[in-house]
């Protein structure tokens, strides 16, 4: 057969020459050698602008490739050769010729960039039998030669494409690998996720050999009785020749032997009394080895894998895992790396599913395709139950400008002539997974409207896997199709939606597939979502989006690190930031998102009043023996008492536990903090790590000093209103309308005038809801307030006052109440007098000098926080770098809020700044939020000269149920009106 450039838009020519799909694993020969051979490496790479423009006399083994480039496989075409081979497009759902092709499915741009791929290679000597060659990942169709043959063709991005080139191959000379990579083909339109559109050989390839007589294929499927105390295996293996064999099956501590011919499907079953189960909390593998002899009992192939015992069903229309009600608490994930994309590592691997169990993540969904086999094979060790996606997604034929619309372009829907390839997707998944515990549920694919073909998937998910179940989203657009998936399940509903449906709508479970949109500074009111899992049984959990940033990492002409989004090289059309939505940055940097993920997502309720703890335990299968309950009491930070206990609390139980100390009625912050941590080492954290909290505080005032000696004075003059004790001065400024100085013992600790405010820099999501727009006149208010009286006078001998009336641009009024204390305390009341209204916040700003770079305070963290997203923070005394605090890969927005704030230090090498309030909001950065939000990276940012600190009576919520216009829950808008106050002090030291 010969290759032709037709089938590139021919939705029904797909796979040609490829093998049948199967599970994935390595075998080994009977001397325990590795079959494999990975081909990985430098291959010689030309790249043409359309396919017709190749050299296609490069297939043959004669033509000369040693003028051209080397290019690395596994890696991505755009992220080589320097801007050479094209530059990476990020896209959310246009496709990314849109604009410049005008073009309807299947058809293709004129503009195809092609790959031309050469690979030379040697057959081991020992490789006498059969030959296969194996690309794990090509984007987003390929052709293949093999010494000038032609092997095949396939599409479908995500999976295996398979090709037998026994025939092809020089046994003991040299064998020329050359192979088509084509950036747009009919596959294209089935294959617009929200990512970086690449092209590319971006994951591994391999030879392998079998004998010729072989195992082909196999399936294992795990079985528990209705009491979930009896195992059985059922062993299927597909072998393929034409010798008599024997399948030998080790497993479970029994050997079996079926001797046959020719080819055959074997059929085992093992039993097993009382097996360990799997699941997310207790990940129980068992070992199978799988071999194949020849007649003379030689071992010719060896097969090892991992299988686990687990149950997944619905019983009365909820979800169970073993019997038990499974909540997910879940996030999407991408693959990626800021430096290769989608090229990702083991290691990368590793971190990632280290990171979430840490974080009490327990579920995956592979949004939106096939990962790579390592990923589920960690999911298997480690537990995490895992929504495989089937790599497909049409956004862009059905959804425009936002406008959800089915018409004759909307694709697969109804359509037979794509039945054929999405079907073909699902089952590439499909055998290559079927063998991982991990996998709960296998997914139709994600926004890709609804029809006929998405049924038939669903179909043949039902008819090949009784152990899972189905997911898909989009039936929501015509409910005809309800029977497709086994859940219901949505995007980003507010939860009181959710409610409604489900006060009616209760024959099927719901999920949230994707919720929680990550992106910038968001998360807010997570805890809406996660404990509603708790009070409706329907309701199973979900998936936040998503895990991780998409920022790519380059080094600027300075030779410095710098992270790029889309747009930024040159790409268009292009969805800009739109791929910065993670909870963990590009570089693998937790962002302070998950500190608020992981409390909301522990498997352990505690709740801490006057003298007791109350402990919910909400894990399905683990008991609290397996922690130490650790009580501490605290006192302004500092540990004042400490105890360890052990409990026994079983999955569903309350228990309730006295405070073993009491707190004393002192001055200061006293917090009771009750923590569950892991007794034993874990594959993925020591003994002693924490994996849930719960705290209680009680503040007490400290009393005032009533041994003052020193008097206060007040100088006022024409221009300044100056406040004098022993120690201290302060001076407001008629012209500048705030204070402008603030001496303590003679230094002078404030750089510019101090300044009223209402603005933060917006945030993703404020510009998804048009914030800006709508509170644009309170961006200048406390900037252009005018100054229309002061007052001053002396409350006592060592107290003195200002109290300073402006007028904003709004037209209405506000006050400052100045306080200034003999001993240099300064008291700070801001009061709103106006009307009722909404700003994004109620603050005041003081300007340090940028040597003030260390902020220690008592209050919410470690990590920063929001006024809708601080749950996740522990209280007590914690520190920061202004200059180090971690801003992002996205756009600069509103960064590094600290709540719930009764004490903060602001620290030079020589002088320091204290803060006193009663639970403030503060953020103490190099940046005021107008210089934020006029910079689209954090490498715009002005240089450090300066410590901006805001001391925020109160800000609005960061919000998060989406980024294109929810803006935060009703609670969390800040609203003030007529005498809406709130107080701090500060005091130079």
């Amino acid at each position: 057969m010969k290759f032709s450039y037709s089938w590139l838009s021919d939705p029904e020519i797909y796979s040609v020459g490829k093998l049948n799909p199967h599970s994935s694993f390595c075998s080994y020969d009977g001397h325990g050698n590795c079959m494999e051979l990975c081909l990985d490496g430098n291959w010689k790479f030309y790249l043409s602008d359309c396919p017709e423009n190749s050299p296609m006399e490069f297939i043959s083994c004669n033509y000369d490739v040693s003028g051209w480039d080397n290019i690395k496989v596994p890696g991505h075409i755009q992220l080589q050769g320097n801007g050479k081979y094209g530059v990476p497009q990020y896209t959310n759902y246009q496709y990314p010729w849109d604009g410049y092709e005008d073009i309807t499915p299947p058809n293709i741009p004129k503009s195809n960039p092609t790959g031309n791929y050469v690979r030379t290679f040697y057959i081991p000597k020992d490789w006498t039998d059969r030959i296969c060659l194996r690309f794990d990942g090509a984007e987003t169709a390929i052709a293949v030669w093999c010494n000038g043959h032609f092997v095949g063709y396939s599409e479908d991005s995500f999976s295996p494409a398979e090709f037998e080139i026994t025939d092809f191959i020089n046994r003991f000379e040299e064998n020329r690998l050359c192979v088509q990579v084509f950036r747009f083909s009919s596959a294209s339109w089935l294959e617009d996720q929200d990512f970086w559109r690449f092209s590319g050989i971006f994951r591994s390839v391999w030879l392998y050999t079998t004998p010729n007589t072989y195992i082909h294929d196999f399936k294992l499927v795990p079985l528990l009785n209705d009491e979930y105390n009896e195992g059985t295996l059922s062993v299927s293996i597909d072998v393929i020749g034409h010798s008599n064999y024997t399948v030998i099956v080790e497993t479970l501590g029994k050997k079996q032997s079926i001797s046959s011919s020719n080819s055959n499907i074997v059929n085992f079953s093992i039993k097993m009394a009382n097996p360990l189960l799997w699941s997310a909390e207790y990940p129980n593998l068992y070992k199978c080895t799988i071999s194949l002899a020849d007649e003379q009992n030689n071992i010719l192939q060896t097969i090892n894998c991992n299988f686990g015992f687990r149950r997944f069903e619905i019983i009365n229309n909820i979800m169970h895992l073993n019997g038990k009600r499974i909540v997910f608490k879940g996030v999407n994930r991408h693959e990626w790396n800021c430096k290769t994309g989608r090229n990702i590592t083991l290691s990368d691997m590793l971190e990632d599913i280290i990171n979430m169990k840490r974080h009490n993540i327990n579920a995956v969904r592979t949004s939106h395709y096939p990962n790579r086999t390592e990923w589920y094979d960690l999911c298997d060790k480690y537990g995490i139950y895992v929504i495989d996606e089937t790599n497909l997604e049409t956004h862009g034929t059905w959804q425009k400008l936002g406008t959800d619309g089915n018409d004759e372009n909307t694709l697969p829907a109804s359509k037979p002539e794509w039945l054929g390839a999405v079907l073909n997707r699902a089952s590439n998944m499909f055998h290559r997974d079927k063998n991982h515990p991990s996998i709960l549920i296998w997914s139709c694919g994600n926004e890709s409207y609804v029809g006929d073909n998405i049924c038939e998937i669903g179909k043949f998910f039902h008819n090949n896997d009784s152990t899972r179940l189905v997911h898909y989203e989009g039936t929501v657009f015509n409910r005809d199709y309800n029977y497709t998936n086994d859940m219901e399940s949505r995007m980003y509903v507010p939860q009181k939606d959710i409610k409604s449906f489900l006060a009616t709508e209760r024959e099927k479970p719901l999920i949230m597939c994707e919720y929680g949109h990550a992106m910038g500074n968001s998360c807010g009111r997570l805890n809406c979502y996660t404990e509603y899992a708790y009070s409706e049984p329907l309701y199973q959990g979900g998936f936040l989006w998503e895990y991780i940033d998409h920022s790519l990492c380059i080094n600027n002409d300075s030779g410095n690190n710098i992270f790029l989004y889309g747009g930024e090289f040159g790409d268009r059309p292009t969805d800009y930031n739109f791929c910065i939505d993670g909870l963990v940055y590009s570089d693998r940097v937790n962002s302070c998102k998950m500190q608020e993920v992981k409390f909301c997502y522990q498997n352990f309720d505690i709740q801490i009043s006057d003298n007791k703890i109350t402990i919910t335990n909400r894990s399905m299968f683990t008991n609290t023996k397996e922690f130490d309950l650790i009580i501490t009491l605290s006192k302004d930070g500092e540990q004042y008492q400490k105890c360890i206990q052990n409990i026994d609390i079983a999955p569903d139980e309350t228990k309730y536990i006295n405070i073993p100390f009491s707190i004393p009625n002192t001055f200061g912050l006293w917090v009771v903090t009750a923590s569950l941590c892991l007794k034993y080492d874990t594959l993925w954290a020591n003994s002693g790590y924490e994996i849930a909290f719960g705290e209680y505080s009680i503040y007490n005032e400290k009393p005032l000093d009533e041994n003052i000696t020193n008097h206060i004075k007040i100088i006022d003059t024409p221009t300044n209103i100056g406040i004098h004790g022993k120690e201290f001065s302060l001076l407001f400024s008629r012209a500048q309308g705030n204070i402008v100085s603030y001496k303590y013992k003679g230094t002078e600790l404030i750089k510019y005038p101090c300044e009223i405010n209402f603005w933060r820099a917006p945030t993703d999501n404020d510009y998804g809801a048009k914030m800006p727009f709508e509170y644009a006149q309170w961006k200048t208010a406390g900037l252009y307030a005018k100054l229309e009286k002061a007052e001053h006078g002396l409350i006592s001998d060592y107290i003195a006052f200002i109290n300073a009336i402006y007028t904003i641009p709004t037209g209405e009024n506000l006050s400052l109440y100045i306080k200034a204390n003999v001993d240099g305390t300064i008291n700070i009341t801001q009061t709103w007098l106006g009307s009722k209204v909404k700003v994004p916040e109620f603050s005041f700003i003081i300007y340090l000098n940028s040597n003030f770079s260390r902020v220690e305070y008592l209050g919410h963290g470690p990590e920063p926080c929001a006024s809708d997203r601080n749950l996740g923070a522990k209280t007590s005394r914690f520190s920061f770098e202004v200059d180090k605090q971690y801003i992002g890969n996205g756009i600069p927005q509103d960064y590094g809020i600290r709540t719930g704030v009764y004490s903060a230090s602001i620290k030079s090498s020589n002088n320091e700044i204290r803060l006193f309030s009663k639970k403030m909001l503060l953020s103490a950065t190099p940046y005021t939020p107008h210089e934020l939000e006029n910079a689209k990276h954090k490498f715009e940012l002005p240089p450090l000269i300066k410590t901006v600190v805001r001391c925020i009576g109160n800000q609005m919520g960061v919000g998060g149920d989406d980024s294109w216009g929810s803006p935060p829950h009703t609670e969390d808008i800040l609203f003030i009106e007529h005498g809406y106050s709130f107080t701090f002090s500060f005091h130079g030291i």
